[in-house]
């Protein structure tokens, strides 16, 4: 972590009855698994998690000088068959017909990517109504995109949250796009 980053949460049954004593719901399951609820991350925090994905499942300390030796901190608590599985799911976000990050996609470049909305505040039934650009600006959701790209033996973690950005494909998905273009066709404005 870098100086002065706020620690993360990943909740468990044990920390909401120690935090708040109650009993953990089978309904927070599906919230916990996409990032919902009780979940606290930094940008950080998710690069990293999405680069242990790719790398083998090794921990690695954020270096910021390139060329440094990568130091292991330990492993993603998960199974190769694991780490395959949501590698697949990331890459179909991208390549598939549906999925919410296509403008990813890159010729020759294998992409996967996940979208992601924080909501800032419960939004009211008045402002649920209201088209993404009336909403008042302090109250639209942040957007997040987490992803990687590989081609060769190049292998890339780009994460972008914009604050107010309201989703992540529309939000936060162009400026990942454009980082993946510069990186692999160069600064040539190429789409």
């Amino acid at each position: 972590s870098l100086p002065h980053e706020k620690g993360g949460l990943i909740p468990t049954r044990k920390w909401k009855k120690r935090r708040f004593g109650e009993i953990w719901h089978p309904g927070e399951n599906l919230n916990f698994s996409i990032g919902q609820g009780y979940t606290l991350v930094t940008p950080l925090q998710v690069a990293r998690s999405i680069s242990s994905l790719i790398n083998g499942g090794r921990l690695l300390r954020p270096q910021l000088l390139a060329g440094e030796p990568a130091e292991e901190q330990g492993l993603l608590p998960l199974t190769d068959q694991q780490r395959e599985l949501i590698r697949k799911a990331m890459i179909a976000t991208v390549d598939g017909s549906r999925g919410t990050a296509r403008r990813l996609r890159m010729k020759g470049v294998v992409v996967g990517g996940k979208t992601g909305t924080a909501q800032v505040v419960k939004l009211t039934d008045e402002l649920k109504k209201m088209k993404d650009e009336d909403i008042p600006y302090k109250y639209r959701d942040h957007a997040w995109m987490a992803s990687f790209a590989e081609k060769g033996d190049q292998r890339y973690v780009v994460v972008c949250m914009v604050e107010h950005g309201l989703h992540g494909g529309s939000g936060a998905g162009p400026i990942v796009k454009a980082i993946y273009d510069y990186i692999f066709k160069g600064n040539k404005g190429k789409k």
